[in-house]
């Protein structure tokens, strides 16, 4: 899916603009208001490409999107990657010399307990909807078998 996004994005645009830019080249004279069709086409393929991409990610689903993930747990995400890059930043000033040890240490453990904490967190947060997923397999199987021995037991 992402592979065919790009080249959209590419492909549209650059053919709207090439076809442009032919009426510009072989149109008697060349004028300005062409050069303006040309900008506009290039515009208007970039705004279709991504309505086009939108739709197709609105209502496609990809192999892992089987379940989707609850909003806490996006949340958390969010604010694990928060918390390393601001650890990985001072610890870039360490490096750098723009802080001392004992003052990156300082700042650094606050982080450092937040993130364990986070951790924590999103492993109860996975496990929880773990426990889930697995219920609505075994909901869908229940389903499905119920549906399959239907069929039998009416012939």
């Amino acid at each position: 899916m992402e592979r065919w996004s790009k080249i959209l994005r590419l492909v549209l645009p650059l053919g709207l603009a090439l076809g442009a830019g032919g009426i510009w080249l072989f149109s008697e004279p060349p004028g300005f208001p062409l050069v303006m069709i040309m900008g506009a086409g290039v515009l208007l393929g970039w705004a279709a490409a991504l309505v086009i991409e939108s739709a197709a990610w609105l209502t496609m689903a990809g192999p892992g999107d089987a379940a989707p993930l609850d909003g806490r747990i996006l949340i958390l995400e969010r604010e694990k990657a928060t918390l390393l890059r601001s650890i990985k930043e001072i610890e870039l000033d360490v490096a750098l010399g723009k802080l001392d040890s004992a003052e990156a240490a300082r700042l650094t453990e606050p982080l450092r307990q937040q993130a364990i904490s986070t951790l924590k967190e999103l492993d109860v947060a996975y496990s929880t909807h773990a426990l889930t997923v697995e219920e609505q397999i075994d909901q869908e199987l229940a389903r499905r078998r119920g549906a399959a021995a239907s069929p039998e037991e009416a012939s």
